[in-house]
C-alpha cells in the first residue's frame, strides 16, 4: 500500500469508527475524558503498524481501546 493510499484508507477508517469509539469510551470513563482515550486508540494502531498489516483493523481497534480501560484501571489502583 503507498504512502498517500495508506493516508487515504486510514482517514477513512478513522471518520468511519469515531463516533463508536467516542460512545464507548463515554459510557465506561465519560464525556470528558473520552476524546482523549479515542485520539491515544488511533495513534496506538498508527504507530503500531497495524492498520496495514491487520485483516480487521476493527477488532484490533477494540482491543486497543480495552487495553486502554485496563491500563488506567492498572493505574488508578
Amino acid at each position: 500500500m503507498t504512502a498517500l493510499r495508506s493516508t487515504a484508507a486510514f482517514d477513512s477508517f478513522y471518520r468511519s469508527e469515531y463516533e463508536w469509539l467516542l460512545c464507548y469510551f463515554r459510557i465506561r470513563v465519560g464525556s470528558d475524558a473520552a476524546p482523549d482515550l479515542v485520539q491515544e486508540a488511533f495513534t496506538r494502531m498508527l504507530r503500531s503498524g497495524a492498520f496495514e498489516r491487520v485483516d480487521n483493523p476493527q477488532a484490533y481497534l477494540t482491543r486497543a481501546a480495552h487495553n486502554l480501560l485496563i491500563e488506567g484501571a492498572r493505574q488508578w489502583r
